[in-house]
């Protein structure tokens, strides 16, 4: 945005005489000063991700370079949030594929006992450790672990009792080529009490022989743009 926008909204807010005469002959100018002041602080707010609310609210999370991962933005975890805010208090999150950390994060702000990541990339890996004590020493100590593992070969045995939520943000990639796989590790880590969100392409269906039911399902309807699926055990 330019100079002279930044200065016009200024000079608008400030109830500046020349502004208010010059909206009442051209009412077309504020509009667009108005429309350009809003796509630039959108361009400005999407190039830090940051934990949208709870006690770590504002902790900016560094996420890798490149197109590597694919980190949940802040509007979608705010949408996946405000549908499960009943279950997150106390709960025990599990975050797999995990990336930054952003849904895992995000709930421990949020007041959820304790968090799991499990993520496999040593660059992902290494903003996880960053963004985990970002948290920390935002609020105190949290009970977070994280597993440097490939998903796919977690044992139920490596943690205690089943999870109440679940996180999976698999690359879409890999999520079209082995969906099964997929749903065989959320059905080895769920109850029938788990509250699942699995992150996919709209245009994507759980397969037929999945044994989890889709209670509801947020975000964009265009093919390749990201929706969440939330999922409980039939």
């Amino acid at each position: 945005m330019s100079f002279s926008a930044i200065k016009y909204i200024e000079l608008l807010r400030s109830g500046h005489s020349s502004a208010r005469e010059s909206c009442a002959k051209k009412p077309s100018r504020i509009d667009r000063a108005i429309d350009k002041a809003f796509k630039f602080f959108i361009i400005l707010s999407n190039k830090k991700m940051r934990i949208t609310s709870g006690k770590a609210r504002g902790i900016i999370l560094k996420s890798p370079k490149g197109d590597a991962t694919r980190p949940a933005t802040d509007a979608a975890r705010q949408a996946v949030f405000s549908s499960i805010s009943d279950f997150v208090s106390g709960a025990k999150v599990l975050d797999l594929f995990a990336g930054t950390g952003s849904y895992g994060l995000e709930a421990l702000s949020r007041g959820a006992r304790s968090a799991v990541f499990v993520e496999n990339s040593r660059q992902a890996a290494v903003c996880l450790k960053e963004n985990v004590s970002a948290i920390k020493k935002s609020m105190g100590e949290i009970e977070a672990r994280i597993v440097s593992a490939d998903c796919f070969n977690l044992k139920p045995e490596s943690f205690e009792e089943p999870f109440d939520l679940i996180f999976a943000d698999a690359p879409y990639p890999l999520l079209q080529k082995k969906s099964d796989e997929i749903f065989a590790l959320l059905l080895r880590f769920s109850s029938p009490e788990t509250l699942v969100m699995l992150e996919a392409p709209a245009e994507f269906e759980p397969p037929e022989t999945s044994a989890f039911e889709v209670l509801k399902r947020l975000g964009k309807n265009s093919k390749g743009k990201p929706s969440q699926l939330l999922m409980r055990r039939i």
